[in-house]
């Protein structure tokens, strides 16, 4: 990249620590060897991830400014917010998607139930709910086409974050938790919470005796997310090339796959026309949902 700056501010809507912070901190450090430039990680957090969206609206568009964004910011929110301060597919340029990752539901070791299944019986007979880490967030609807595609009726808890939502879950305060779930797998392994389902297309690899909704008879509940590498509009169509490129090979490399599984990811590539055409399917599954449930918010 040597005609942008050599200092690069990978742009992350969550706090340090984060999921989404630790994969850009990932990213962060091996585009640093690859291009052999500086990358640093600036949380921006606040307002579910639209204040990084909004400053990155705001950058330079010379290299200096670049956003790490997971997909619902991306494919839920131009219909969940009715005053989205930006267009996602106009306002931005597209380098490359990187990562897939899955939801997870689960519940507390003490619930009367171990299987989905049985939770879905039991929630025909009982008053049940389920939560999640906030309003208009990919956990949130698949909790909700669950219930749909279940026929039961489910009332959506929404927690602060993930952190308080996981430990409403290891104490049994709600039914059923949905999440990343990368944020349920240490804990179920180590007995503390029951993972029931996954929503990957497929088994995962990190959880393979958990099964996924599809196989349960739930095929509107797969839902893969992905996060993706962002820059402002008009960024220099070599500088775009360069960086998909970079990112390219980080995606390939074994040692970066092994480390985005430790949070339960998966390394996935793809260039900025196959990502804009990704997020433009799942803007219009996102959009049929969202009017379906009603849910939407004021701002």
């Amino acid at each position: 990249m040597a005609q942008a700056t050599r200092t690069t501010t990978l742009l992350v809507g969550f706090p340090a620590g984060s999921g989404v912070d630790y994969v850009a901190r990932l990213l962060a450090d091996r585009l640093q060897q690859v291009l052999n430039r500086t990358f640093i990680v600036d949380n921006r957090v606040g307002a579910s991830g639209r204040i990084a969206m909004e400053q990155l609206k705001r950058a330079p568009n010379d290299g200096s400014v670049l956003a790490v964004v997971p997909s619902g910011m991306l494919s839920i929110f131009p219909s969940f917010y009715r005053k989205l301060a930006y267009d996602p597919l106009k306002d931005y340029t597209a380098v490359a998607k990187f990562c897939d990752y899955h939801m997870g539901l689960a519940s507390a070791t003490t619930a009367p139930y171990k299987t989905l299944p049985e939770f879905l019986e039991w929630a025909k007979r009982n008053p049940a709910n389920y939560g999640h880490p906030g309003m208009g967030t990919a956990p949130h609807f698949t909790g909700y086409l669950l219930a749909q595609d279940a026929g039961v009726k489910l009332q959506d808890v929404s927690y602060r974050g993930g952190p308080q939502l996981t430990q409403a879950t290891i104490g049994g305060e709600i039914a059923l938790a949905a999440n990343l779930s990368g944020t349920f797998r240490e804990l179920a392994k180590g007995g503390r919470i029951r993972l029931l389902a996954v929503t990957a297309p497929q088994r995962s690899p990190t959880t393979p005796d958990v099964p996924t909704l599809a196989e349960l008879g739930f095929p509107n509940g797969v839902v893969q997310e992905n996060i993706g590498l962002l820059a402002p509009v008009g960024l220099d169509r070599a500088l775009v090339a360069q960086l998909a490129d970079a990112v390219r090979q980080v995606a390939a490399e074994q040692a970066f796959q092994e480390k985005l599984q430790v949070g339960d990811y998966s390394s996935a590539y793809l260039d900025g026309a196959a990502y804009v055409g990704l997020t433009t399917n799942a803007q219009a599954r996102w959009a049929k949902v969202i009017e379906r449930s009603g849910f939407r918010a004021d701002e």
